[in-house]
């Protein structure tokens, strides 16, 4: 009852877990493309070209995560919250713009991988330190972290649902079948 409470009293505070949840499934859809793309392109050699992308995606996130924590503490969160959101989103636009093509493949593995640069959901529990009061935070920090990872799979669900019901859509690209 206390994160109702909470919830009720903050608004903003449902809007933070929410924003959270969209940085956290911000890479759902091209998840459910790039396998495919991978498989044709990387053919055999998938697993390996696959490590190294993600692989170097942590290894950014680890040295770069200490640096956008620091960046966020020195402008307003909210602003540093949606440059996640925005740097997450990345790897799908060359897709979304110029289709399945091997340079706009080529050109989402590298952005996936500077998405790696403020890849932490830090930014939301920061913001949502912010909103709450020293006695509310352990209830409404647990909660959060709860609702975050459930509504993730909003998106998600919604594209696999999506998918299934309209065959080639996620290969669809919005700008050139190039």
């Amino acid at each position: 009852m206390e994160v109702a409470r909470a919830l009720r009293r903050r608004p903003d505070l449902l809007k933070v877990i929410g924003a959270g949840a969209l940085a956290m499934s911000g890479g759902s859809g091209i998840a459910l493309v790039t396998p495919t793309l991978r498989a044709a392109f990387w053919g055999e050699n998938m697993s390996e070209y696959s490590s190294y992308v993600e692989g170097a995606r942590a290894l950014l996130m680890i040295l770069l995560t200490p640096a956008f924590g620091r960046f966020s503490d020195r402008v307003p969160r909210k602003w540093a919250f949606m440059l996640m959101g925005v740097v997450q989103a990345l790897p799908m636009w060359p897709l979304l713009l110029f289709g399945g093509s091997e340079t706009a493949f080529q050109a989402a593995s590298v952005l996936r991988i500077l998405s790696g640069a403020c890849g932490s959901s830090a930014a939301a529990y920061a913001l949502m330190n912010d909103l709450t009061t020293e006695d509310e935070r352990g209830t409404v920090f647990a909660a959060g972290a709860m609702m975050i990872t459930l509504f993730s799979w909003v998106p998600r669900t919604a594209a696999v649902v999506l998918a299934k019901t309209f065959p080639g859509w996620l290969t669809a690209p919005c700008v050139s079948d190039a």
